[in-house]
């Protein structure tokens, strides 16, 4: 990715980022089952409501891409006319031919479909980068390899020297038995090594590479990794930046929202943001949280631009349940998915016992279910009253009594 083309100063785009989502952190620095307990429905601005509430499916699932009618509400369109002004621009990866692919399929069976969708389009990209590199002095490092679906991949489909690295001493285990037991003809390319990965982690690379394949301490590395988890892509970064002989650095970095706090602070991020540009901005660490990071993990527009009226209301439902459910939980408690139906679940008919039926209530300190009190049953009532069939009608002042609704969708009659 890179800066909009409408953009030639790195200063001002970071600028008007930094500007856009101080003024709409309430959409985002929030959990998305804390929506009901910090009020950000109430913080719809009352304009949009109408609009929102009255938009097409086909409406709903363009808005994502840049979608804006001139009939909508000023504000709403100035909103997503900056938000399309600050969208970066996307670099496409070509695949290769569809024949290639089935084969390479044939090679990754038994992984799910998403994870092969990710190992063959990283590896596309490792192989477009390291165009003309030398595989017989070139060690590929894989970061994080968990049991090696990655690093076996690199070596069959480009006979790269690959050695992945895992913290996990299970997963290595693994990772060399089905090696042993799928991949036997890969055991002089291929290597596995267990290693927690940190900035100071080049020396092992470089002792441990020269071991397995018999190279030089300072032959030359190219790191990369699938789903690298919190804080590795910054160790990754940092291994790139100090080391020598590593390089080039091609990396899938994943689960921002895991990386790890500044010691003695529960607000403030070790490595996020990195950039001393955005890291000066006075308003940054009222923006920077796990809710945050945890964006950057999503699911992609794409997915959204399918869904169907009945999957929108479903995803809509599931989130208002989730929310009033978290609304009446105390600090140290917290619910998982319920397997089927409780005892508790009662009349399936009554809105208030169908919705407790869903959860499971779990104390945190002793990790043992506990029962609906009575005083939880009272406050989802009236959360159910004020947020009738998922919507909310609240007086917002006296003034002005605007009438404001979710927009998650209502149950048809």
């Amino acid at each position: 990715m890179s800066i909009p083309e409408c953009y030639t100063d790195i200063d001002l785009y970071l600028n008007d980022t930094l500007q856009f989502l101080k003024e709409f952190r309430w959409i985002f620095t929030t959990s998305n089952t804390e929506f009901i307990v910090h009020g950000t429905l109430h913080q719809i601005p009352s304009e949009w409501v109408p609009t929102i509430d009255s938009l097409s499916l086909d409406d709903l699932n363009e808005i994502p891409f840049d979608y804006i009618k001139d009939s909508w509400p000023i504000s709403l369109q100035a909103f997503l006319t900056r938000l399309k002004k600050l969208k970066p621009s996307r670099v496409e990866i070509p695949i290769n031919s569809e024949q290639s692919l089935k084969e390479e399929l044939t090679f990754l069976r038994g992984i799910k479909p998403k994870k092969i969708h990710e190992i063959y389009k990283l590896s596309e990209e490792i192989s477009r980068c390291c165009c003309g590199i030398s595989n017989e002095s070139t060690v590929f490092v894989d970061l994080g390899c968990g049991i090696g679906h990655l690093t076996q991949f690199l070596h069959r489909k480009f006979e790269y020297k690959v050695l992945g690295i895992e913290a996990d001493a299970a997963r290595v285990k693994t990772a060399r038995n089905i090696q042993k037991n799928k991949f036997s003809a890969s055991q002089v390319s291929v290597k596995f090594a267990e290693h927690f990965v940190g900035s100071d982690s080049a020396s092992f690379m470089q002792s441990v590479s020269a071991k397995e394949f018999s190279l030089s301490a300072s032959a030359d590395l190219i790191l990369t990794g699938l789903h690298a988890c919190a804080d590795l892509t910054v160790d990754a970064l940092n291994l790139f930046l100090r080391t020598a002989n590593v390089k080039k650095l091609i990396i899938m970095p994943c689960c921002y929202h895991k990386m790890k706090y500044k010691e003695n602070c529960t607000d403030q991020f070790e490595n996020v943001p990195l950039s001393r540009r955005v890291k000066s901005a006075p308003w940054v660490e009222d923006i920077v949280n796990r809710p945050f990071l945890r964006l950057a993990g999503q699911q992609t527009a794409a997915r959204w631009r399918n869904n169907t009226e009945s999957e929108h209301t479903e995803h809509g439902r599931n989130m208002f349940v989730r929310g009033v459910i978290q609304a009446v939980l105390s600090q140290d408690e917290t619910v998982i998915k319920s397997k089927q139906m409780t005892s508790q679940s009662g009349d399936s008919n009554c809105p208030l016992e169908r919705i407790l039926g869903q959860y499971t209530l779990i104390d945190k300190l002793t990790k043992e279910e506990k029962m609906w009190s009575s005083s939880q049953k009272s406050k989802l009532e009236n959360l159910l009253k004020t947020y009738p069939n998922g919507s909310f009608r609240t007086r917002q002042s006296a003034e002005s009594g605007h009438i404001v609704s979710a927009c998650i969708p209502e149950r048809e009659s």
